[in-house]
């Protein structure tokens, strides 16, 4: 399933990292759940096609973008919503 998978992949890089990382994992469909989950810093990215309220409700910890789409990824990865690109 996809929430083993997210954990193998995190354990595998943290056994061979030097430093301390912080894993981000967005999505903004129910079924991303098991990956949000998993990580350090869990971000709905907002889709308004889609109803996220029970996601959200599953995950209360997880950012919700303001923007949707590839603005909302843009916002979550770069923190600040990008206007007029």
């Amino acid at each position: 399933d996809a929430g083993q998978a997210v954990r193998l992949l995190i354990s595998l890089y943290k056994a061979h990292a030097d430093d301390d990382v912080v894993i981000v994992g967005l999505g903004g469909h129910w079924a991303d759940r098991a990956l949000l989950c998993e990580v350090d810093v869990p971000v709905i990215v907002r889709n308004e096609d889609v109803d996220q309220g029970r996601l959200a409700r599953r995950i209360p910890t997880a950012y919700v973008t303001r923007a949707e789409g590839p603005e909302g990824w843009s916002e979550a990865i770069l923190g600040s919503v990008c206007e007029g690109t």
